[in-house]
């Protein structure tokens, strides 16, 4: 059940973000949707840390994956959305997970399987077909201050 509530808050999100992007600027798009999410985790599950725990290096991690993991990505993907139509976005939003193994094997030295290579394979070529097929782009804004 949490799945299919997780695939449909990503579908409202990528729909209405659309929109979101078309009359006001990303970041106030994205300061919206992340906050919301926020608020939303904190009075669904208000005890799920506890400030005690929290020391300054934890801090610096936290900042570190909420501006790295979450605020970059997003703000790409918002931006993206003024160039290209949400679907675009989204299939292309699926190579994420391949990249992220692929700098993991080069910077980190993680191993890959020939499974997984070819797993990663198969993604990049069914988004390249995708894109391919829907070749049409989405005029940007004129004016997005």
């Amino acid at each position: 059940i949490s799945g299919l509530a997780a695939a449909g808050a990503a579908a409202f999100n990528t729909l209405y973000m659309r929109r979101g992007v078309r009359e006001y600027h990303p970041v106030t798009v994205l300061t919206y949707s992340l906050g919301f999410g926020a608020l939303f985790w904190w009075l669904a599950v208000p005890f799920a840390w506890d400030a005690d725990m929290l020391t300054a290096r934890h801090l610096w991690m936290f900042s570190y994956v909420v501006f790295f993991s979450t605020i970059i990505p997003f703000f790409f993907f918002f931006l993206g959305v003024l160039f290209l139509s949400a679907a675009n976005v989204s299939i292309t939003s699926i190579l994420e997970p391949v990249i992220a193994a692929v700098a993991a094997y080069v910077a980190l030295g993680e191993s890959m399987t020939l499974l997984q290579m070819l797993g990663g394979l198969l993604v990049t070529l069914a988004v390249g077909l995708l894109q391919w097929e829907t070749g049409k782009s989405v005029k940007p804004r004129e004016n997005i201050t």
